[in-house]
């Protein structure tokens, strides 16, 4: 019992490196940004359901930094207004289309 699996032994595994080209995209960036980056694609390749857990996540992001910090996240607010007109959108016009 005490040898391990080949998938959980890592010591054979090779360790993974971010390229640094990657790790700079994001550098600096606020997350409701990245995660609207992804919302935006998946609404772009008609996954609703996908857009819409994205929304999840950005309205608890939001909802975590005005407790934490204790102040209106005024920027997050026109952010998070826009993705939920905009995911509205897409279910109105696919609901229209299996009509």
């Amino acid at each position: 019992m005490d040898d391990l699996s080949s998938p959980t032994d890592l010591a054979s595994q090779t360790e993974v490196r971010a390229e640094p080209a990657l790790a700079g995209r994001w550098a600096g960036r606020r997350l409701a940004d990245a995660i609207n980056e992804v919302f935006q694609l998946a609404l772009s390749r008609r996954d609703i359901r996908t857009a819409a857990e994205l929304l999840s996540v950005m309205e608890h992001v939001c909802e975590r930094a005005r407790t934490r910090l204790r102040y209106e996240n005024r920027h997050a607010d026109p952010l998070i207004e826009l993705a939920r007109r905009d995911l509205q959108t897409k279910i109105t016009a696919r609901r229209r289309q299996t009509s």
